[in-house]
């Protein structure tokens, strides 16, 4: 197998780079100005040139920021940042961000365990960039082994951007084409971006895809996902029609034969959109291996919304057990909080478990 040159140069470039930048955190970030950048000793435009950093090189950068800057329309910050030894200061509005330093240790243990598990074949990998590329290191279709995640595309992302982990692989859900009944499942690219329209104060991002079609929702394994063998019935259509909320004393079926449903107690004291709640709780139950469950989903939710009711996101088995997974999104003024349950077929474990949480929050 051959040698993965650029990551043994990027290791050293970024080992270098914190030891030099001495910030809390640091992101390799792609200059994507067609000509180019000017790196310079302090963040003014007066000062000395320390640099031309040119289009597509790779940069390490600091988040803290040292004043706005507005550039060709777009408004931005000066962020400390290190090119090929050298430390200066650039406009972030044409740096895209590839990776942030919690990520990166992760990512070389990934590549590590992929060329010791491939050691024994006979293959060749050219890995021309590190960026966003992918790499099934698990095979086995174990939930107990694998790790899922989930996200959303979003345009001003003001949250941690540490949390979203591109070295997972990424697969975009989206809504049944007209005519079909099934969710469309594509293997994508999760790209995280500086957003260069920003919206308040705060380190903001752009998160989206390869595709040119926005997702539903996008989930995150350290395996490989048989997209070809699965055919989940897309239940946007349903969810339109009989509303995302359950109220205490509805039911709401999630598979055919009502094997799976979920159902709310409590009692509701006035009525509207937003009623006043007492004792809710949300209640996932079916049958498992013959025997009945039964699950108190609502004490696993960290927040129910606005309403003090959570709302049916999205359904479907995309684990191929017979359960079937449920994201939730908890929708505030200030926020949205999508919460992922994941199916376990063991006997020894709940029917769902709480295995993802994405929060989008207004940036302002």
């Amino acid at each position: 197998m051959k040698k993965l040159l650029f990551l043994v140069f990027f290791l050293s470039l970024y080992t270098e780079a914190n030891a030099q930048l001495t910030c809390d955190s640091a992101y390799e970030c792609r200059v994507t100005a067609p000509s180019g950048m000017r790196m310079r000793a302090q963040a003014t435009t007066k000062s000395d040139v320390v640099a031309s950093v040119p289009y597509d090189s790779e940069v390490i950068v600091c988040p803290e920021t040292f004043g706005e800057l507005t550039v060709d329309d777009i408004n931005g910050y000066w962020r400390k940042v290190i090119f090929k030894s050298k430390v200066g200061y650039m406009f972030d509005g044409y740096l895209e961000i590839l990776a942030v330093e919690g990520q990166m240790d992760k990512k070389f243990e990934t590549m590590n365990t992929l060329e010791a598990n491939e050691a024994k074949e006979d293959e060749e990998i050219l890995v021309e960039e590190i960026t966003l590329e992918k790499v099934e290191v698990v095979k086995t279709p174990s939930t107990n082994s694998t790790t899922f995640d989930l996200i959303t595309e979003a345009f001003n992302y003001c949250g941690d951007i540490n949390k979203l982990d591109p070295t997972l692989l990424w697969y975009g859900f989206y809504e049944a084409a007209e005519g079909t009944k099934y969710n469309r499942i594509r293997r994508v690219e999760v790209g995280m971006m500086l957003s260069k329209t920003k919206v308040g104060t705060k380190m903001e991002f752009d998160i989206e895809t390869t595709e040119n079609e926005r997702s539903m929702f996008l989930i995150g394994l350290n395996r490989s996902l048989d997209i070809e063998s699965l055919h989940i019935a897309d239940p946007s259509e349903k969810l339109r029609y009989t509303g995302r909320k359950i109220y205490p004393g509805q039911e709401f079926i999630l598979t055919e034969q009502d094997r799976y449903k979920l159902s709310a107690t409590g009692s509701v004291s006035s009525s509207g959109p937003c009623p006043d709640l007492k004792d809710y709780n949300l209640i996932f139950s079916g049958i498992r291996n013959g025997e009945p469950v039964k699950l108190d989903i609502g004490k696993e939710l960290q927040s129910k919304g606005q309403c003090g009711m959570p709302e049916i996101y999205w359904y479907g088995d995309f684990t191929g057990d017979g359960i079937p997974e449920i994201i939730f999104v908890s929708v505030y003024d200030e926020k949205n909080h999508f919460t992922l349950f994941l199916s376990d077929p063991s006997d020894y474990n709940p029917v769902l478990e709480k295995q993802s949480e994405w929060i989008i929050d207004k940036c302002y």
